[in-house]
């Protein structure tokens, strides 16, 4: 799993962790997966975003956007 900080337009830092899943399935559209540094993947625990993509970049980008939407609801 790698790891990479990424700053928010507001200025703040955000880790996120990345990982390459290859799932055994024939749509590649979900290899990699980006969480935030705050996600520990309890059932019991709040909602926290998990972004899935083709690429890792794409899986940062799905994160960051539902990061995004969760901001706005709250």
């Amino acid at each position: 799993m790698g790891a990479l900080t990424v700053k928010k337009a507001n200025g703040e830092s955000i880790n996120i962790h990345i990982r390459y899943d290859f799932p055994p399935i024939p749509i590649r559209d979900y290899d990699w997966s980006a969480v935030l540094d705050n996600y520990d993947g309890a059932p019991d625990a709040d909602y926290h975003p998990v972004g899935h993509g083709a690429t890792k970049e794409l899986a940062i980008q799905d994160l960051l956007e539902q990061s995004k939407q969760k901001e706005k609801h709250e």
